[in-house]
């Protein structure tokens, strides 16, 4: 009799870690759809922003070829950009100049100066006064199409394709190419 109550306690002890283990289980499936749920809107944020950039390059693009049909079709003109330095405050406000020294193609659009990935990344920080590394950006240079290609790095290997901007400065075309991440 005693050996059966000790039984009866052993499967009462393992039922009860059974609805533990079941319930632990049950509320982190839970907390990994809500997760999911609050970072989709997160990435559709994130392609915004990247489109938002792709709009602002196609006007730097048009400003600079305007500049380049006014000073004459030159080979190079020099951009100065004004930037918000790392040093400034709530209370000061305090620019820094960025001279580039933009190359041109017969056409007037700007393009990189060397035929290479870092060309393309040096573009982009030209004609964006950026640095690229700070939007997780990479460069492919494309000489068959004349063009750069600028892609965000995703945060894990298994983050999926992001947006990118193709430009192909030979007739001074922006696309934003949007890439589902699911």
């Amino acid at each position: 009799m005693a050996r059966m109550d000790r039984q009866q306690k052993l499967e009462a002890n393992l039922m009860h870690s059974l609805v533990r283990i079941i319930s632990v289980a049950m509320i982190l499936g839970l907390i990994a759809v809500a997760i999911h749920k609050m970072l989709a809107p997160l990435q559709v944020f994130h392609n915004e922003t990247f489109k938002q950039e792709s709009l602002r390059l196609k006007q730097v693009i048009l400003v600079l070829h305007n500049q380049w049909l006014i000073k004459g079709k030159p080979d190079v003109l020099m951009a100065q950009w004004h930037q918000l330095s790392a040093e400034a405050r709530a209370d000061k406000l305090v620019l820094k100049d960025n001279h580039s020294i933009i190359k041109f193609t017969k056409s007037g659009y700007p393009m990189p100066n060397s035929s290479d990935n870092q060309g393309c990344m040096a573009l982009w920080y030209d004609l964006m006064a950026a640095d690229p590394k700070h939007l997780n950006l990479l460069a492919q240079y494309h000489e068959h199409s004349r063009l750069c290609r600028y892609h965000q790095q995703g945060d894990t290997p298994n983050s999926g394709r992001l947006s990118s901007i193709e430009y192909q400065w030979k007739i001074g075309k922006v696309a934003y190419l949007s890439l589902d991440t699911e």
